[in-house]
């Protein structure tokens, strides 16, 4: 099996009480995958915020948590990729910490009205 990767893209969490995560790079040419595990907890490979959970063959998740995530404590989630032997191979992220501090303006937004059309109500997106 080859070595996973988790994602590096920037994470917004609306709400304390969900965790989600995205992953890539788990492969097995030979048997193919199975299914995966994952979990999430204040160590590397612990379980003490979700337990261990079976997913089907996915690269993300998303959880409703019973209990807000703590502030100022990393959190790891960790995957674990099984093939149709039954072997495993398993990754755990970086780490995140939850910080609910309002980020400092160092400079107002601006507008730029010299180009484009601004009608109010509207909205506009990527």
């Amino acid at each position: 099996m080859t070595i996973a990767m988790f994602s590096s893209r920037p994470i917004l969490f609306l709400y304390r009480n969900t965790i989600s995560a995205y992953w890539w790079g788990f492969h097995d040419s030979q048997s193919g995958l199975s299914h995966y595990e994952w979990r999430a907890g204040t160590r590397k490979g612990a379980n003490d915020i979700v337990d261990t959970t079976q997913l089907h063959l996915t690269d993300s998740v998303f959880k409703i948590l019973d209990n807000e995530l703590m502030l100022g404590v990393t959190i790891y989630v960790t995957v674990r990729a099984y093939n149709r032997v039954g072997l495993w191979q398993e990754r755990s992220s970086n780490g995140f910490q939850i910080d609910i501090t309002p980020p400092d303006v160092i400079q107002a937004p601006k507008m730029d009205t010299t180009k484009g059309t601004i009608n109010e109500g509207s909205q506009v997106g990527q």
